[in-house]
């Protein structure tokens, strides 16, 4: 054999060793590391982690082995988003797409059982080993786990992940159907809130069509008046009205007044009334009630004028 090659040959296998003796086993779980560690079997899942120290180990492996569940599922329903698939095929974001569907498919089989029951108690096999490295005497703590997931158990989330997006799909179609039908002002915020939620959740069109209807409603603020029902000396009714319809709010406005005094506002159920005196107010001066309510940043402000007798 050639000098140069026996010696660089030599060199070659002389790295692991000169690598591991670097390295110091302070502790570990068995005499002797598993044969499953960085291997693949038939209904398990194979999880290995690093770590300071052991409960941080566990805590990584947990969330781990939850991943690797999540990221199971999202590649079984890869297909109802195939054209996405493409696309991130062709820009080289395969992973980044993988990642995103990971989040959202976490986000939409949250509620499942199974997911929620994850546990270390459950794993078939566990292997770890406490190292320090010599040099900087670094502590770092492997962690293996040889945890039981099933074809049938993936089969039961894919389905669980299956109903909880199509019951997220009928909720944005409801949401998205029910503008015209709103009663409250209170409905217009929480609807908002669900739409967000869902906006988050998606990563296809129907984000869109969630953020499209995020914007019809936030729209419908800028519809809402105040409009009279009914005068009385020392006393004025007005009801809220979103496109020609009466609608209610919990909200207190704010009600001030350039001469009248001792404002009082009561809320009815078609809508509210306010009453007041008239001492410092003049028959031939304009007098007003200025009544605002702010709704998401939109400010509706409506100014009732009123008239007071010669005599006053």
């Amino acid at each position: 054999m050639d000098l140069r090659i026996f010696l660089i040959v030599t060199l070659l296998l002389s790295v692991p060793a000169l690598s591991f003796a670097q390295e110091k086993v302070l502790d570990r779980s068995a005499k002797k590391a598993p044969g499953w560690i960085n291997g693949v079997e038939r209904n398990y899942l194979i999880v290995s982690t690093t770590a300071p120290d052991i409960e941080k180990a566990k805590e990584k492996i947990l969330l781990s082995i939850r991943e690797q569940i999540v990221r199971s599922v999202a590649v079984k329903v890869q297909s109802t988003v195939s054209v996405q698939v493409q696309e991130t095929v062709l820009n080289g974001q395969v992973k980044q797409f993988l990642e995103t569907t990971g989040v959202n498919t976490l986000t939409k089989t949250g509620n499942v059982p199974y997911l929620n029951e994850i546990s270390l108690s459950n794993a078939n096999e566990y292997y770890w080993v406490k190292k320090q490295n010599k040099k900087t005497k670094e502590i770092i703590v492997e962690y293996h786990v040889k945890y039981p997931f099933s074809e049938l158990q993936l089969k039961r989330l894919v389905t669980a992940f299956q109903e909880a997006d199509a019951k997220m799909s009928a909720q944005l179609d409801s949401l998205c159907d029910v503008t015209d039908a709103i009663g409250t002002t209170e409905e217009i915020a929480e609807n908002i809130v669900a739409l967000q939620a869902l906006y988050k959740s998606f990563d296809d069109s129907r984000k869109d069509k969630a953020q499209n209807c995020v914007n019809a409603y936030r729209k419908l603020y800028s519809y809402i008046s105040l409009e009279t029902t009914a005068e009385a000396e020392g006393e004025i009714s007005y009801a809220m009205m979103l496109n020609g319809k009466k609608i209610t709010t919990r909200q207190k406005p704010r009600i001030s007044s350039n001469c009248a005094s001792n404002l009082q506002l009561r809320n009815r159920s078609d809508g509210a009334s306010i009453t007041y005196k008239t001492p410092g107010c003049y028959a031939d001066s304009e007098n007003y009630i200025e009544v605002s309510y702010n709704f998401g940043g939109k400010m509706i402000l409506q100014r009732f004028n009123f008239a007071v007798k010669e005599s006053e």
